[in-house]
């Protein structure tokens, strides 16, 4: 019997504080890079694994596609301000929708480390 997962992926994150990185993702099936061209993307950092309310969240990224979506490459570029947190383990997730369809596709930690330049 196969099994089909529509469970996210876990990837750790891990940025500088008062950096503004781009953080590049690209969605694939099989390993084949999928047509995202129709789809939105958002990156939503929080304090917990499993917020209460949306309350918790500290900020959200709208994913931007690298070309054209036709390559599945998706960047998501949070500001200085976003990553202006303290030093720390916080968590992400990226949400899909691709209509119909919303996913959540990837998911894990988001590490803020000391920055010397920025105190």
């Amino acid at each position: 019997m196969t099994e089909v997962s529509f469970v996210a992926t876990a990837v750790d994150i891990k940025v500088q504080r008062n950096d503004s990185p781009v953080i590049p993702i690209t969605v694939t099936s099989d390993a084949v890079a999928l047509d995202v061209a129709a789809g939105t993307f958002v990156m939503t950092v929080g304090n917990s694994p499993a917020p209460s309310s949306a309350v918790e969240n500290l900020f959200t990224v709208a994913g931007v596609f690298e070309t054209d979506g036709t390559d599945g490459r998706v960047n998501f570029q949070p500001t200085i301000g976003d990553t202006a947190l303290s030093p720390g383990v916080y968590f992400y997730d990226v949400e899909m929708t691709l209509a119909p369809s919303v996913r959540t596709i990837l998911k894990g930690s988001f590490t803020v480390d000391p920055d010397i330049s920025n105190v």
